[in-house]
């Protein structure tokens, strides 16, 4: 009986453990998605005021 327990609280670590580098995988990729589309918006903000500046010149 201890075997069992020992090998299920030990698989409940290691289960823990690969959560914890799941959730920290993905909120890594949601950050890193969230920074391009920052920058991509920022781009594109500044195409267009640079377009509307030229227009009125």
């Amino acid at each position: 009986m201890k075997k069992n327990s020992k090998s299920f609280v030990s698989s409940g670590k290691s289960c823990n453990f690969a959560l914890a580098i799941q959730l920290w995988v993905v909120w890594s990729l949601g950050y890193g998605v969230m920074v391009t589309l920052q920058i991509l918006v920022l781009s594109f903000l500044v195409r267009i005021r640079v377009s509307q500046q030229s227009k009125e010149s």
